[in-house]
């Protein structure tokens, strides 16, 4: 998706025009809505990686509009039981995950807060 806004800059002024234009509910259906926006790119230069330098991971649904991605399972309740227990995402784990797009489906790599072995995946439920 060109407008996606997993990590695309865009100028202030172009963006906020769009924005304004658009009329939407949440961030996926503003994403949708963008879409018609696209002619404003039609000739502009772009850059970009070869690889992704910026990953999401849709470990867990936080709408529920009528937009249909895949998304893990985590519940909210045990992210959020999992970070008062001390737990963290563990960044250097994710140093070497081979990313062919910006969305990429794993187990998040959690580690206790200043620890190094790392607790990898959840169960859904608090732990």
């Amino acid at each position: 998706m060109r407008n996606c806004l997993d990590g695309n800059v865009f100028l202030t002024d172009e963006i906020s025009r769009a924005v304004r234009r658009s009329s939407f509910k949440n961030p996926n259906t503003l994403e949708a809505a963008l879409q018609a926006e696209a002619w404003m790119y039609r000739f502009a230069a772009g850059v970009c990686w070869a690889e992704p330098r910026l990953i999401n991971i849709p470990a867990n649904r936080v709408q529920t509009s009528e937009w249909v991605f895949p998304s893990g399972q985590e519940s909210a309740a045990y992210l959020l039981q999992m970070w008062l227990k001390g737990y963290e995402l563990d960044l250097n784990a994710l140093d070497s995950v081979n990313a062919s797009s910006c969305h990429v489906e794993m187990a998040l790599p959690l580690k206790q807060q200043g620890r190094p072995e790392p607790v990898t995946g959840g169960t859904n439920g608090v732990a």
